[in-house]
């Protein structure tokens, strides 16, 4: 649980005063930062909620909590899983169904089970493997289906067909904490907000001087430092969100060829197309986040083509590609409107 004791007007480490009611709060969560401007005539010191609301998401999402939710699940040797045993469940149980609709949405690529796959190629631990197997790919390929025959999530309780299977929602929980917080300050009253974890953003009303949020978005450039001013375009959003995925600082060699950290979940192996990085606009930051990652999967054709086919996700969404050793960039139909 946490507190949501946020009276005080007090200012403490990590919180500034922008404007007369414009306030932001920053501090570290997730393995990255946060940064969070929100308006409040009354002055409220939101932090310590803030941060008490991101330490008890951990709780339930983070692989790297040992006692996590999912932790706990992925450890399990039952078919089934209860998860009556935890005080709060709602993120967890929230994210999953999210993640599962994305994964009907895009036919598995995005696929948060495929985290024996993710862990053999050695994107977890940084142990980079010396000699690909063909036959251990495809054994692990047959226990990472998300579909409703191998997880299934009934009231409280999740049941899984094989032992082995894990899951990992790291390619889409950090959008949908992004959401958590911005659900969080909305019950406070709060109207106008920009919530931004690790470079996922969400945007609602109006900036301190009255405009829409502006967002940079990074150059995809090979060893760049994360926050670096290098942009790609600066984005103007209201009452969106955004985010970015891409392949660019992720990536290992073995005998002289590149292994990028996306894995298609078809073949098992890191994707290989020109692809460089995508930016996605959503309504919400879980969809944002989840569809960025399922379309480093697609590849950029893919990508465009499931955008204009599912005009009902209302997603635009600006791609960067390696156009015969030049980068080169490219954005669906409505995307201009974004661009400042």
């Amino acid at each position: 649980m946490f507190s949501c004791d946020t009276s005080e007007n007090v200012k403490h480490e990590g919180v500034e005063t922008l404007t007369q009611d414009y306030l932001k709060a920053s501090g570290e969560t997730q393995g990255t930062t946060y940064s969070i401007t929100y308006q409040d005539p009354n002055n409220r010191n939101l932090k310590p909620s803030i941060d008490s609301l991101l330490a008890a998401y951990d709780l339930e999402l983070s692989t790297y909590v040992p006692s996590s939710i999912i932790s706990e699940l992925n450890k399990s040797e039952e078919h089934s899983f209860s998860l009556e045993k935890y005080s709060n469940s709602t993120n967890f149980i929230d994210c999953y169904n999210k993640s599962k609709e994305i994964y009907y949405n895009t036919n598995g690529t995005f696929n948060p089970a495929l985290y024996p796959v993710i862990d053999y190629w050695g994107f977890y631990d940084g142990n980079q493997l010396e000699k690909i197997s063909l036959e251990e790919i495809d054994k692990l390929l047959s226990f990472t289906s998300f579909g409703e025959s191998e997880f299934s999530l009934k009231g409280k309780v999740l049941s899984k067909k094989h032992l082995e299977s894990k899951l990992d929602f790291n390619a889409i929980a950090q959008g949908h904490s992004v959401d958590v917080v911005g659900d969080f300050l909305k019950s406070k009253g709060i109207e106008n907000y920009m919530v931004e974890i690790g470079g996922e953003v969400k945007c609602q009303g109006l900036n301190p001087d009255g405009n829409e949020w502006t967002v940079g978005i990074e150059k995809p450039i090979e060893n760049a430092e994360p926050g670096s001013t290098d942009y790609q375009f600066i984005a103007k959003l209201k009452n969106m969100s955004l985010a970015t995925s891409g392949n660019y600082r992720k990536f290992y060699m073995i005998d002289g060829k590149k292994y990028a950290h996306t894995i298609n979940p078809v073949t098992g192996y890191p994707v290989n197309h020109n692809l460089l990085s995508v930016t996605v606009i959503a309504k919400s930051c879980t969809q944002a986040d989840g569809y960025a990652t399922s379309f480093m999967v697609m590849g950029l054709i893919n990508s465009i083509d499931f955008i204009n086919n599912n005009p009902d996700l209302e997603l635009e969404a600006y791609f960067v590609f390696d156009n015969n050793g030049t980068l080169d960039f490219t954005v669906t139909k409505g995307f201009d409107k974004y661009i400042k």
